[in-house]
């Protein structure tokens, strides 16, 4: 009877773990998380359920099975034409609407040189301006394989979105933290609507003394971290909120967005490993674009020194009718 009994609690619990799984897959309605995030006073958005990635050899886009998930290093230093394997690390509108917008494109930064002032000598061909055609943007150009697979569902977001979410939504300093999940560091939005699920907790950016920058991106800052004490503290050791793979799901269930670091490439030999960037389709003058980086202490738009070139991730949007 004893043995009888543990195999039909092992039983129920598997059940209801696949239950659940099932419910999580079933709200990510053509690869859209439930959560929404208001980007105005009248508009809503839901974000994609996980970074954009490409395979060169077959032009197919996808989007990450799950929000922690990167391609990392590897896929990185393989990209081309011919490349079987998937990236998810793009210069600013590589699209692929034309022949200089290849996602695969092996020069993120122009070429040219630093003398010995540090000052960068430019030699090489510019991206042009890609500020008037919309089809730049990954999300309207392209279909999504598993994001509904047709073009213009999606889109890239706009620096005003991002500064929105981050710091116009109401009680938006506790809809915001940084997060270890699954092992990987980055950053946690919170929907408009959300509850904390049973069980778990999270320390928001309001818990750890971070103050909204009311210059915003006059600053290229959007919160500032007034707890000095903490500020060269090591990333890993400064995240009080860590989240399994099963608690993770949980959260996710309830609408919560997570923007994983990775490997970045800032060009000119400029690599960064542990920093979080996000593409935003906002041009910023001639050979700049707006983007989203975070590290501990610090998380703000930034947009200058010829960052289109950048190698940077990108996570669509889905604007709500």
């Amino acid at each position: 009877m004893k043995k009888l009994f543990i195999f039909a609690f092992m039983a129920l619990a598997m059940f209801a773990c696949s239950d659940n799984n099932a419910l999580i897959d079933a709200q990510k309605k053509d690869g859209a998380l439930p959560g929404e995030f208001s980007i105005s006073p009248t508009r809503k958005i839901r974000f994609s359920q996980g970074n954009l990635q490409y395979c060169p050899i077959y032009d197919k886009w996808r989007f990450a099975e799950n929000q922690y998930d990167t391609c990392g290093l590897a896929a990185y230093e393989k990209r081309s034409a011919t490349y079987s394997g998937w990236i998810d690390l793009f210069a600013w509108g590589t699209s692929g609407c034309n022949e200089n917008a290849l996602p695969y494109s092996q020069d993120y930064f122009p070429r040219g040189y630093y003398d010995q002032d540090g000052d960068w000598h430019y030699t090489g061909t510019t991206i042009p301006d890609m500020s008037s055609n919309r089809n730049y943007d990954w999300g309207i150009y392209n279909a999504i394989s598993n994001g509904g697979n047709q073009k213009g569902l999606w889109r890239t977001p706009g620096a005003e979105d991002y500064e929105y979410i981050f710091t116009k939504r109401r009680n938006c300093e506790n809809l915001c933290a940084f997060a270890i999940v699954n092992g990987v560091w980055g950053i946690i939005l919170l929907p408009d609507n959300w509850k904390l699920p049973a069980g778990l907790d999270l320390i928001s950016f309001a818990d750890q003394n971070y103050i909204i920058n009311p210059n915003n991106r006059d600053d290229n800052l959007l919160f500032e971290y007034i707890n000095e004490a903490l500020e060269d503290v090591e990333t890993t050791k400064a995240i009080k909120n860590k989240y399994s793979t099963n608690e993770w799901r949980k959260m996710e269930s309830a609408g919560a967005v997570f923007l994983p670091a990775e490997y970045t490439d800032g060009g000119g030999g400029y690599r960064d490993e542990g920093d979080v960037v996000y593409w935003t389709i906002t041009p910023n003058g001639n050979g700049d674009a707006w983007f989203l980086w975070a590290e501990m202490g610090t998380i703000g738009l930034l947009g200058g020194d010829d960052s289109m070139y950048y190698g940077g991730c990108v996570r669509l949007i889905q604007d709500i009718n």
